[in-house]
């Protein structure tokens, strides 16, 4: 009865692959690959996927259940059946249940293989065209894989497809970091365009000024008046007239400019605000008698003030 229940799976099972050519294969060939920790991962992963898919005469990998049911499988399961067999166990614990074959996992200690590692093994199957790429969760082994010759063209977007394949299989470090980069790259880009929106109400709901342009612009080029400041007394700037008397009077000591006689005017009543001409060369009289005979009073009047104005 068995048998005549798997002579009928096949039949089915091949229609549906349109008859195609078929060679059967051993299923305890596949499961030494699967087992051989010296074989290429690649091909492990392979050979698991036609154990499960073909062996059962199905097109995608699952487990049959005791009660016929049919379980798909997945990379965590591909991670466990094959350090399962690494590990020396028989095959036929394979279609174990779940819960018996992971208590049995676990009393002799068997640690499934690192999930990346069947992720980056199907990757590359479904690069190379062994394992379809379209096919969600499921984990199905290419029955007619097309071949290409290394001549053969092929469109820029297919070949970017292939290339981007092989990338996340030789660089998953690179390829987990750029994922990490896009997502960020989309947060802070939402972050803006947020707001960008609200920049833009608050202009929109800004109260707009009605004052014609021209207003605007003779009110914001209209000198404002002045400020007064109270001072308790208003400096008078000499005019180079009233500085005459004492421009002649520092030409007496040494010689000098008119411009250097106002200065010096100019400068002792901003120290003393009621000064005049005559206290300035009374002053300059007094402080002249006082220099030796070498000295240049004229000159030490003009270019420092300090021996006048503490004389006033």
């Amino acid at each position: 009865m068995a048998d005549n229940d798997n002579r009928r799976r096949f039949k089915h099972f091949h229609k549906r692959l349109s008859e195609l050519p078929f060679a059967p294969d051993f299923l305890d060939s596949l499961a030494r690959v699967m087992a051989d920790p010296e074989s290429c991962l690649d091909e492990r992963v392979l050979a698991w996927a036609k154990y499960f898919a073909w062996g059962n005469y199905r097109e995608i990998a699952v487990r049959l259940t005791s009660n016929g049911a049919e379980m798909p499988l997945r990379q965590r399961n591909c991670a466990e059946d094959l350090a399962w067999l690494e590990a020396g166990a028989r095959v036929e614990w394979l279609d174990a249940p779940d819960d018996v074959r992971s208590a049995e996992l676990a009393r002799l200690g068997v640690r499934a293989l690192d999930k990346t590692a069947p992720s980056r093994a199907i990757r590359s199957n479904e690069m190379r065209g062994t394992i379809d790429s379209e096919t969600g969760y499921d984990i199905r082994p290419t029955v007619s894989p097309k071949l290409r010759t290394p001549d053969e063209p092929s469109d820029d977007e297919s070949q970017y497809k292939n290339f981007l394949a092989h990338f996340q299989v030789e660089h998953f470090q690179e390829w987990q970091e750029l994922e990490v980069a896009r997502s960020t790259v989309k947060r802070l880009n939402i972050v803006v365009l947020s707001s960008y929106r609200e920049w833009r109400a608050s202009r929109r709901n800004s109260t707009p000024s009605y004052k014609h342009p021209e207003a605007l612009e003779t009110s914001a080029t209209t000198t404002a008046p002045e400020p007064v400041v109270n001072t308790p007394h208003a400096v008078v700037v000499p005019h180079e007239n009233e500085a005459g008397p004492v421009l002649e009077e520092i030409q007496q000591h040494g010689p000098t400019t008119l411009k250097a006689a106002t200065k010096l005017l100019a400068d002792c009543r901003e120290r003393f605000h009621e000064a005049a001409p005559d206290d300035v060369i009374v002053v300059i009289q007094r402080v002249a008698e006082s220099f030796s005979r070498h000295a240049q009073p004229g000159r030490c009047f003009t270019q420092n003030c300090a021996g006048v104005l503490p004389n006033l």
